[in-house]
């Protein structure tokens, strides 16, 4: 049986646990708050250090999980300028049994 205590997030998915590089770009959009990160996906590679189609990837799974939600962003002149992305509110259980315990 895997160890289920090694720290990595088991999405909700069928795919199993996330890769480093995809907890890294989460922890990454998380540290932005709710208003999420704006960075260009290859700025997001820079700085974390990892390949333009790693992101690519990492974005499209985090985004299937339901761990990050992306939103297009427009300039004036309608120009399409990087997407937004916003870390999902953490569905863990400590959240949903603290909001049981209220309502007790």
């Amino acid at each position: 049986m895997a160890d289920q205590s090694d720290g990595n997030l088991a999405p909700k998915g069928k795919k199993g646990k996330l890769t480093n590089s995809q907890l890294r770009l989460l922890g990454f959009v998380a540290a932005y708050g709710p208003d999420g990160c704006s960075e260009t996906k290859q700025a997001l590679a820079g700085k974390l250090q990892i390949s333009l189609k790693t992101v690519d990837r990492a974005i499209h799974r985090l985004r299937e999980e339901g761990l990050i939600t992306s939103h297009a962003r427009f300039g004036e002149d309608g120009t399409q300028l990087s997407n937004t992305y916003i870390a999902a509110a953490m569905d863990g259980e400590g959240d949903h049994q603290d909001s049981q315990s209220e309502q007790e």
